[in-house]
């Protein structure tokens, strides 16, 4: 049984998964589309220091309630970092600090491949 599966990008638009035979693919399969049904919140971090939830700008704490209002809502919430590659390192951690304060552990940095 496959306790995680990743998808990676060896280069910008080509995926390429790892797995170890059908049955496995099956199971990832299914998990993908349970994935499909969660809340997907993405949150940028600018070079310059700005902090997006969705597409408004806004601040730790503006990201916290924010995210406090979707667990509310009862959904599984996941969270898709997106990161300038000049962006502050401090708030990163700092927005990762903060997720893991509001019991949020799916978390995802999206990244570019050049």
């Amino acid at each position: 049984m496959i306790s995680a599966f990743s998808v990676m990008s060896r280069a910008a638009g080509q995926p390429f998964a790892v797995t170890g035979g059908v049955g496995e693919a099956l199971i990832a399969a299914a998990s993908a589309s349970a994935m499909d049904l969660q809340k997907k919140v993405p949150i940028t971090i600018t070079s310059d220091g700005t902090l997006y939830v969705e597409d408004r700008k806004t601040t730790i704490d503006g990201m916290a309630r924010y995210m406090q209002a979707e667990q509310a809502k009862g959904e599984d919430v996941t969270v898709i970092i997106r990161a300038d590659t000049h962006a502050q390192y401090g708030l990163f951690v700092t927005v990762l600090d903060t997720l893991k304060k509001l019991n949020i552990d799916k978390i995802a940095v999206a990244t570019d491949v050049q």
